[in-house]
């Protein structure tokens, strides 16, 4: 299977902010509690697992907007959605499973997309503005 560039660029994108934010909170876990291999085992299988989610996600649809028709699309999402969750839901299961993995940093790396985007959102708009505002001074 090809990778999209879309896809490429997505991860190009997320995987150094998740190498970062998994390292910060792998160092502020041990800062205020201790530093725990099993956290870092949960904190790398859930980045793994939302990396795989993402990129699961951006195949499908790409698939779906491919179709000519409204109802394969729909069906194709609606895969798409099951299967997602069963992976997020299966490593959560092995997270719990596993003695070597601390099932609570599992919850932690799911949050740093949200985070990751919309820093993403709030620094492209600074720096628009701040573009904007040099244009006018021009």
């Amino acid at each position: 299977m090809k990778i999209s560039k879309f896809l490429k660029d997505e991860l190009r994108f997320l995987i150094p902010r998740y190498v970062i934010l998994t390292s910060l909170s792998f160092l502020i876990s041990g800062i205020l509690w201790r530093f725990d291999r099993g956290f870092l085992f949960g904190l790398i299988l859930a980045a793994a697992a939302v990396l795989c989610e993402t990129c699961l996600s951006a195949v499908f649809v790409e698939r779906a907007t491919q179709r000519r028709q409204i109802k394969s699309a729909k069906r194709i999402i609606r895969l798409s959605y099951i299967l997602r969750m069963f992976l997020l839901c299966g490593t959560f299961i092995l997270a719990i499973v596993l003695p070597f993995i601390n099932e609570y940093a599992f919850f932690v790396a799911p949050i740093f997309t949200y985070l990751i985007y919309t820093f993403e959102g709030i620094i492209g708009t600074v720096k628009e503005h701040r573009a904007e505002k040099a244009a006018k001074n021009l």
